[in-house]
């Protein structure tokens, strides 16, 4: 949407500087949330962000198939504050994925014994 290439690549550099900015809590949360199985948090976000950069091609082919260029962009900044929002308000850094089940001192992991 910009109009001269040079603000268009500006405003790249800078997204995706704000971007990267995002890669050192994103790797720290998981393993502070999973604790002694930080490996299987972290293993479950890199694959759920997998699974969306597998999708992503076909999912921006079409949006440019049908549409134009801008789309692509705005689902992805969609997609970005959707993501900044669930980070902000839903996700508790206090909480640990995984409480202690006190009668047999096993971790539970959404109610059942694991």
């Amino acid at each position: 949407m910009a109009q001269s290439p040079f603000t268009a690549v500006y405003c790249l550099t800078a997204a995706l500087f704000f971007l990267e900015c995002t890669i050192g809590p994103s790797w720290a949360v998981p393993m502070d949330v999973g604790g002694e199985y930080s490996g299987t948090v972290s293993w479950m976000m890199n694959m759920a962000g997998n699974i969306g950069g597998a999708l992503s091609p076909t999912v921006f082919g079409i949006l440019v198939q049908f549409g134009s260029w801008i789309a692509p962009f705005i689902v992805a900044a969609g997609l970005l504050v959707f993501g900044a929002i669930v980070w902000a308000f839903w996700l508790d850094p206090e909480a640990s994925v995984l409480e202690k089940d006190k009668s047999t001192e096993r971790p539970v992991i959404s109610g059942t014994a694991a």
